[in-house]
């Protein structure tokens, strides 16, 4: 018996695969092998805005940062005053394109009033006006300087105004005096104007009670 099963587990047919399997197999493997190729060279050469956006999402980043026009630091290296920039609007006659009713309505500018140079640190900043030669003499510089130190005390944290008047300019004097400034001192060669220094009066506003 024991000859006879090791004669028949010796001629038992070996079961075959299906002929089709390996070649379907193997076409599979290969196509996707060539999707893979197709697809690669196509990322690289082609489409690369993909790899290159995925790229710099992982390496860089972009971050707005307000540069400043300078600072004075002590020698410590604490900022004791920073410039900001700030923003402005220039109107020059000769280049206005506006219809004529538009235009007629620029012989009403008086003038203009307004904060520079601003110190954040010491939360200062100065304080400044004209007034067009037409319409001198009738306190509209004054009625504005007071409003823009209303202005400045209720919607800033600014603590302190500055005014700066060169010593011949009477009307400009008076008018930081009519607004309540307190004159400080003089300065020497404080302004240059037309390339020639001049003296000239501080006058300071606190915005905030005196501790």
């Amino acid at each position: 018996m024991r000859g006879v099963s090791a004669a028949q587990k010796r001629a038992a047919p070996v079961p075959e695969l299906p002929r089709f399997r390996a070649p379907v197999v193997f076409g599979t493997l290969l196509l996707l092998f060539a999707v893979l190729i197709v697809r690669s060279l196509y990322l690289q050469w082609i489409d690369n805005a993909f790899l290159q956006e995925q790229g710099s999402s992982r390496y860089s980043r972009e971050i707005d940062v307000p540069a400043h026009r300078g600072r004075i630091v002590d020698r410590m290296g604490e900022p004791l005053a920073i410039s900001t920039p700030v923003k402005s609007i220039w109107a020059f006659p000769g280049q206005v394109e506006a219809p004529p009713e538009k235009l007629a309505l620029l012989k009403e500018f008086l003038g203009g009033c307004g904060l520079n140079y601003l110190d954040r640190f010491n939360r200062r900043a100065n304080l400044g006006y004209w007034v067009r030669a037409s319409e001198t003499g009738r306190g509209v510089a004054t009625r504005a300087v007071r409003l823009l130190i209303d202005w400045a005390a209720r919607e800033t944290d600014l603590d302190r105004l500055e005014i700066v008047v060169a010593l011949d300019n009477n009307a400009s004097l008076r008018v930081a005096e009519k607004a309540g400034a307190v004159r400080e001192g003089v300065l020497r060669h404080r302004l240059w104007i037309h390339g020639v220094a001049h003296d000239a009066a501080v006058f300071s506003i606190l915005l905030r009670a005196e501790p």
